[in-house]
């Protein structure tokens, strides 16, 4: 079996608020926006490893939205187009202020260096082809943005012509909050099918969202330790306990000084998490705040290397949209098989 993947677009990364004013904070320590991205992960059979491995809530208050880092300057907005005869790759972007030029980059799937750039462009380029192509070969390329004095964006995406589907891609272990187990039982099933069909066997836990995120972990553990060399993933659905852990202000606000949410904790298998030394009180929220035995761990950086890809979709705590969290989550699910 083959697909065609003529259109593979790059999500750039959208962060919401739970509080007060807006807020973009970085990427690798805010809550992601997956909604999007699982669906183009899955669309595209490309759920090989999702290195989506940490999740949090941004918060927001009555500072200065300038001194944040605003997620579109460090994106390139881009998609690809690709035909078959002659082979051809073509990706494109789109404008953006103040820009310098790009540099380009490509390797093949898996591979772990980016080597030397393939081509540099000027500060007007909108796409490049990318000629030295063969039909069946999957590519992963690389576009850095320069700008004058907006720093660099980058963008990210795998692309192939007719690449063949991976039939057996590993073991997930589905996660669902059980608040929903009735109500969205059709999607449930529906999204445990379409993973199936995308090469995966699919472990499925129900959990309560009040549970302890330990004994959250206990179960994903003991299903990786069933079968360490297959178990490959992690998807969280719904509102699963949220593990915090660390001391730090990666958006840079002192009021945020604490532990952080990391659903990375649920994708490291053998690693010692403690909660017994950090000791931070005067972050403006609550959830901030870690002291010694209140669920929320010590480790600012990850323990050891982590095993699992990690992804979540969580409506809670989103009531801008009008919509209950059931319905929110379900429209996504649906949204996501179609």
């Amino acid at each position: 079996m083959v697909e065609d993947q003529p259109r593979v677009r790059s999500v750039p990364v959208v962060f919401r608020a739970s509080k007060g004013s807006a807020c973009i904070c970085p990427a690798f320590f805010t809550r992601i926006a997956l909604l999007a991205t699982f669906g183009a992960f899955i669309d595209m059979r490309l759920l090989h490893k999702v290195l989506l491995i940490l999740a949090s809530i941004c918060f927001a208050g009555s500072y200065d939205l300038s001194a944040q880092t605003y997620g579109h300057d460090r994106s390139v907005r881009m998609w690809v187009e690709v035909q078959p005869s002659p082979a051809r790759i073509t990706l494109k972007w789109l404008t953006h202020s103040n820009t310098t030029g790009f540099q380009i980059w490509r390797k093949l799937k898996g591979e772990t260096s980016w080597g030397g750039s393939l081509a540099s462009l000027g500060s007007s380029a909108l796409e490049w082809s990318d000629n030295n192509v063969q039909v069946g070969i999957s590519y992963e390329y690389k576009i850095q943005r320069t700008t004058a004095n907006l720093g660099n964006g980058f963008g990210y995406v795998n692309s192939g012509i007719q690449v063949p589907m991976v039939e057996e891609r590993g073991t997930m272990v589905l996660v669902v909050d059980n608040s929903f187990t009735s109500s969205l039982t059709t999607q449930l099933a529906q999204l445990q099918t379409d993973l199936e069909g995308e090469g995966w066997k699919v472990v499925r836990h129900n959990v309560s969202p009040t549970a302890s995120v330990t004994s959250v972990k206990a179960l994903i553990i003991g299903t990786y330790n069933s079968d360490p060399a297959n178990v490959k993933a992690v998807f969280l659905v719904g509102h699963v306990p949220v593990p915090y852990s660390g001391n730090l202000a990666p958006d840079g606000h002192g009021e945020h000084f604490g532990a952080w949410t990391a659903d990375v904790y649920y994708g490291e298998m053998n690693g010692n998490w403690t909660d017994n030394s950090v000791n931070s009180t005067n972050a403006a929220w609550p959830e901030n705040r870690n002291v010694p035995g209140d669920g929320k761990f010590d480790q600012t950086v990850i323990p050891t290397a982590v095993e699992l890809a990690v992804g979540r979709v969580d409506m809670w705590n989103m009531p801008a949209f009008g919509q209950t969290e059931a319905q929110m989550l379900g429209n996504y699910l649906t949204k996501l098989s179609n």
